[in-house]
């Protein structure tokens, strides 16, 4: 685990689309000090996710891959000790999740709104490392707004016998009914998200903008324009 100066205690703060962005920003929010704020652009199926678990409408979602680790992690004994967000790399938030059990300790990539679902389902603080601070408010713009960046794509499910193998120091087999269960639920939820995206895609786009904006009057011709002549690294900007 890191040392506790280089990093900031953070929290779930409110789940956004300011300024006609199709995608969710997830607002994340250091508890102490300067209380500065991490907008990060997640897709909208981590937010649905998100929001009904922050909602107490959990019971509303399917279960999801981070149930089964979960539901892993407990059957082998192995205790989720540290959530964090780490960097800011190749133009994407990465983060990561600490594991202790079989007398091992190990540490897998996941994404930061995965590190707010764990969170949420087990009551484990999570953190992000000052330095990610730093080069975030370095790109502030003349008006004060950060840039939103987006997460990495790192698939929890794919990691679960992995976890296991290098956890119990074995190789998983050929053929596992486990394995075919999390390939296919990571399979499943890349595919959700996907069709989620192609929907809003397809769609005559003030529907979606006006579900995001609470506007029934955008125009998705601007929206579209607006979209395009964006950085591609970034959704947008987020007003503190």
């Amino acid at each position: 685990m890191a040392d506790d100066a280089a990093r900031r205690l953070i929290e779930f703060e409110d789940m956004s689309s300011e300024q006609g962005f199709l995608q969710p920003i997830m607002v994340l929010r250091e508890l102490e000090g300067e209380k500065r704020c991490l907008p990060i652009g997640i897709s909208i199926l981590a937010a649905l996710r998100i929001v009904a678990q922050k909602s107490g409408r959990a019971e509303l979602q399917k279960p999801s891959a981070i149930d089964l680790l979960l539901m892993v992690l407990k059957g082998f004994d192995i205790e989720l000790v540290d959530l964090e967000i780490t960097a800011i790399k190749n133009a994407l938030y990465s983060a990561q999740m600490t594991l202790v059990g079989m007398e091992k300790q190990l540490v897998l990539p996941i994404k930061p709104s995965d590190c707010v679902l764990l969170s949420m389902l087990t009551g484990k603080p999570f953190y992000c490392y000052d330095e990610v601070f730093r080069e975030l408010y370095d790109l502030t713009n003349d008006e004060g707004d950060l840039p939103v960046i987006k997460e990495s794509d790192q698939n929890i499910g794919m990691q679960i016998l992995p976890l296991l193998a290098s956890m119990s120091g074995r190789v998983p087999p050929e053929s596992h009914e486990g394995e075919d269960c999390a390939a296919e639920m990571a399979a499943e939820e890349a595919k959700e998200e996907e069709e989620e995206n192609d929907e809003d895609e397809e769609q005559a786009p003030a529907e979606p903008a006006a579900l995001l904006l609470g506007d029934e009057n955008v125009d998705p011709e601007v929206l579209k324009e607006l979209l395009s002549n964006l950085d591609k690294r970034y959704f947008g900007r987020y007003k503190m």
